[in-house]
């Protein structure tokens, strides 16, 4: 995380409206979100530890499950940077790395 990600915390039942630059990184770092973007069909369901790069479409974005939720908000320029660094280095063979879901973004109105 960066000095530049915008922080929010989302109660339960409150829905946020974003538009975001494209190229926008959410990474949620707490709970469990419900996106909903304008033009996309598809719900999406992000769990701590997941992103998705925003297409800068409104976005509605909502906690899941009846629980707050936390999530980050990287501008694009950062988020480009942070794709180019080199993966940090393992401290053992037995070390294990997660997946995480990349594809889109939202911003504060």
């Amino acid at each position: 995380m960066s000095s530049t990600d915008f922080l929010q915390t989302l109660p339960p039942g409150r829905p946020l409206t974003l538009r975001a630059p494209a190229g926008t990184e959410l990474r949620v770092l707490r709970g469990r979100v419900w996106l909903t973007r304008s033009g996309d069909p598809a719900d999406h369901f992000l769990a701590a530890g997941e992103a998705l790069r925003l297409d800068g479409a409104r976005t509605v974005v909502e906690a899941d499950r009846g629980e707050a939720a936390r999530f980050a908000l990287q501008p694009p320029q950062a988020s480009t940077a942070a794709a180019a660094a080199p993966p940090p280095r393992q401290a053992s063979a037995s070390s294990s790395t997660s997946t995480q879901c990349r594809t889109g973004v939202p911003v504060p109105l």
